[in-house]
């Protein structure tokens, strides 16, 4: 399942969700997260889930992670040579319990990318797994080629995977028969509205104040929640004014679509209020 959109729109809201109502369902969940500082770095989501997953704590020794990532690893197809490819890839010294590998680079990278397959394959043949992979378009070369892997080869498995991404990245995997995609949209005026009542609660807010706020926000949820808290916050300080509603109204021009714009809009209306 891919799922496309801007930033704010709710991608990460609707994969929380997915988590929720999967509460009490037996399955294995697996969740990557990317980031821009780490675009550069091979495999930086998936060595970060592992490390969650083995439940690496900051004072454990060399031995103990090995003999926690011995206990995640322990099934029947998991190789000692792809437990040794694992231990390395999370810079784990081999005290000797795995085979040394003589290997070129090129061939440890080729291998290493097939035990983190077979991981995810072992998992699925003993309970249905559930991967969330958030903000592709920030993943680095390696993880989106274990990525493609895994979509090439998710069809024969118990598994779900679920990847979002901005519009400005192109999945390969497009029009794959087993692959769906959506495209999630700005919300329409009375969408914001309804946003704006649900977080507003027992404290409905003016309908002009809502009005613009549903007008700068531009159809982004994350923008209407936030703006909505920081006139509650407000106006739970101070009541509105005539005045103070005439302030916000001639406020600046609409915000852009990034996430900085979040904060410009946190920002700009408690100064209005203010």
């Amino acid at each position: 399942m891919l799922l496309c959109g801007k930033a704010g729109i709710g991608k990460s809201r609707l994969a929380a969700t997915i988590l929720e109502r999967l509460v009490g369902e037996p399955h294995v969940r697996m969740r990557y997260f990317c980031s821009p500082q780490h675009t550069d770095s091979a495999l930086c989501p998936i060595i970060a889930h592992m490390t969650r997953a083995a439940r690496f704590a900051r004072n454990d020794d060399a031995k103990t992670k090995l003999d926690k990532l011995d206990a995640l690893l322990a099934t029947p197809a998991t190789s000692r040579e792809d437990a040794a490819l694992l231990a390395e890839l999370l810079s784990l010294p081999n005290d000797g319990r795995y085979p040394a590998l003589e290997l070129s680079s090129q061939q440890r990278r080729q291998k290493t990318l097939e035990a983190l397959i077979g991981q995810i394959d072992a998992s699925a043949r003993k309970s249905p797994v559930l991967m969330i992979f958030e903000d592709a378009d920030w993943a680095d070369p390696s993880s989106l080629e274990v990525l493609g892997r895994l979509v090439d080869q998710i069809d024969a498995m118990s598994a779900l995977l679920f990847v979002t991404f901005r519009p400005e990245f192109a999945p390969s995997w497009l029009g794959r028969s087993h692959v769906t995609s959506r495209t999630i949209t700005r919300l329409a005026p009375l969408e914001g509205m309804a946003l704006i009542d649900q977080v507003a609660g027992d404290k409905p807010l003016a309908t002009n104040i809502r009005n613009d706020m549903v007008e700068r926000a531009d159809g982004i949820p994350l923008f209407v929640e936030e703006m909505t808290k920081a006139v509650l916050l407000k106006t739970c300080m101070r009541p509105l004014t005539t005045s103070r509603t005439l302030t916000v109204r001639l406020a600046p021009p609409r915000l852009g679509g990034g996430i900085s714009g979040s904060t410009s809009a946190h920002s700009w209306f408690v100064r209005s209020l203010g």
